[in-house]
């Protein structure tokens, strides 16, 4: 048996009835469990769909390649030379490289697959985040609890009547745009992207999803292997849900991630890291020594 959940979904030998037999392990004839369990181990990424699904390579700029950093060298130009016509005839005719590469720092992870997600999270509270603002201004809005109490309607009329404007104590989106402008408001981005690695915890970050509203079905992005100093690397991707949410190449393209945060993962990435993106819970199954489990039904 190779268990996939704490819960108790797990890979196993046993018969196949043609229907559901349990409450969600999967049922394998012995002749495959035996070839599966001598060619997979702890850590490896499963992925199990209801419908026949085949991994495609796909290539896309929100997908990690390796870092490559590059040290800028100093050269002659031909303005350089036109400004001193003495330089001419003193260097060798030779093109120079403006840049060569860098001594990449070694990885001690680099035999250690990462484990990426994205997820949708839920808006801030729209309360606490005005709460927070007026009390910040210095402005008494009490607690930040998410309750529209007197302490809350106080202060914005305070606020109101230092930003002459009609006072009325009561939160119109015009007015809470205003606040958030005058407090320096940045709102946050929509999903969050998550990585661990040997099952723990190592990075957390906000990224956007376009059309958050919209369905995003589960798909899995895998890097084949690469080696220490390789400029880039191939990935292949499976969609775990069929069509839902679209083709993985129309998922990416809602995915919005800084520079900051791409070069980041370029740094941190090693071969066979994974990258989940999807609508579906994670957190039930998820926890010390897990990877990210998430279940689609």
């Amino acid at each position: 048996m190779q268990r996939l959940t704490w819960s108790g979904i797990a890979l196993h030998v046993g018969k196949l009835p043609g229907y559901p037999a349990s409450h969600g392990c999967i049922r394998l004839p012995r002749n495959f469990a035996q070839t599966l369990y001598s060619t997979t181990e702890r850590g490896m990424h499963v992925v199990i769909t209801r419908q026949a699904a085949e991994p495609v390579r796909v290539s896309h700029t929100v997908l990690p390649q390796p870092f490559a950093p590059e040290t800028a060298v100093a050269s002659l130009s031909e303005k350089t030379i036109e400004a001193d016509p003495a330089l001419r005839g003193a260097i060798p005719e030779a093109s120079l490289e403006t840049s060569v590469p860098a001594i990449l720092p070694e990885n001690p992870y680099f035999d250690q697959p990462l484990r990426m997600i994205i997820t949708p999270q839920e808006p801030p509270n729209r309360v606490k985040v005005l709460q927070d603002l007026l009390n910040r201004m210095g402005f008494d809005a009490g607690p930040v609890d998410g309750v529209m109490g007197r302490k809350t309607r106080a202060a914005i009329s305070l606020f109101q009547e230092g930003a002459d404007l009609p006072v009325t104590g009561n939160l119109t989106d015009a007015l809470e745009a205003r606040i958030q402008a005058d407090g320096g408001y940045e709102k946050p981005q929509n999903a969050m992207l998550r990585i661990r690695r040997k099952f723990r915890d190592i990075y957390a970050t906000q990224v956007t999803v376009k059309n958050i509203d919209r369905e995003i079905g589960t798909h899995v992005f895998t890097a084949l292997d690469f080696r220490p100093g390789d400029a880039a690397v191939d990935w292949i991707a499976v969609s775990a849900e069929g069509q839902r949410g679209g083709s993985p190449k129309d998922v990416l393209d809602r995915i919005e991630i800084s520079a900051k945060v791409a070069d980041e993962l370029a740094k941190m990435l090693t071969p066979g890291t994974s990258l989940t993106v999807t609508d579906r819970e994670f957190a039930r199954n998820t926890g010390l020594g897990t990877d990210f489990v998430v279940i689609t039904r």
